[in-house]
C-alpha cells in the first residue's frame, strides 16, 4: 500500500509515515532496521498529516472532509474537526502550535484555534481543489496551492 505521507518529529528522533492502508506509524530514526510502532488506523485512506510543534499531537485528513486530533504517544483521540465539504489534501501547523491551517478538494482553507476545536476562519479565494499549504518557519505567513496553478500567500494574522 502506498504511503501517502511522512514526517519527522520535533527532534528527528521518529518518523511518522501514514498512507492507504489506514495507518500511522512510528519508526525509530536512530535504528530504521527495526519495526514500526502502530500508533493508530483510520477508517479511511490518510491524504494527509502534520504533527504539532511540541510532537504531542498530529492532525490527520483522509478521504472524508473531516479532521482527526490524535496524541501521537497513544492514537487517542483529542477532537474532531469538521466545516469541510470535500477530502482534506494538505494540513500544517503553526509554530506556536495553537492553530492548524487546513486545505481542502473544496478550495476551502480553514484556520483552527486548537484549544477550543472551532474554526477561526474560512477562506475561498477561487483556486478549485487545493493540494498544497505551507506556513513559513516564523508562523505569521501561509500559502496554498490550487487546481487553477495559482498560489496564494496570506498573512496569518
Amino acid at each position: 500500500m502506498p504511503i501517502t505521507q511522512v514526517a519527522f518529529s520535533p527532534d528527528g528522533q521518529e518518523l511518522i509515515s501514514a498512507g492507504h492502508d489506514r495507518t500511522v506509524r512510528e519508526w525509530d530514526t536512530i535504528w530504521i532496521g527495526g519495526e514500526p510502532r502502530l500508533v493508530c488506523t483510520h477508517p479511511d485512506w490518510i491524504r494527509c498529516l502534520a504533527l504539532s510543534p511540541r510532537g504531542d499531537v498530529m492532525a490527520i485528513g483522509g478521504d472524508a472532509p473531516g479532521i482527526v486530533v490524535k496524541t501521537l504517544h497513544d492514537g487517542e483521540t483529542v477532537t474532531d474537526l469538521h466545516g469541510h465539504d470535500q477530502p482534506i489534501t494538505a494540513l500544517a501547523f503553526t509554530t506556536d502550535g495553537q492553530t492548524l491551517v487546513s486545505a481542502g478538494r473544496d478550495g476551502v482553507v480553514q484556520l483552527w484555534d486548537m484549544a477550543s476545536g472551532e474554526s477561526r476562519f474560512a477562506f475561498d479565494w477561487g483556486l478549485g481543489a487545493l493540494y498544497s499549504l505551507a506556513v513559513a518557519p516564523d508562523g505569521m505567513t501561509a500559502a496554498v496551492g490550487g487546481a487553477d496553478g495559482r498560489i496564494v500567500v496570506w498573512d496569518l494574522e
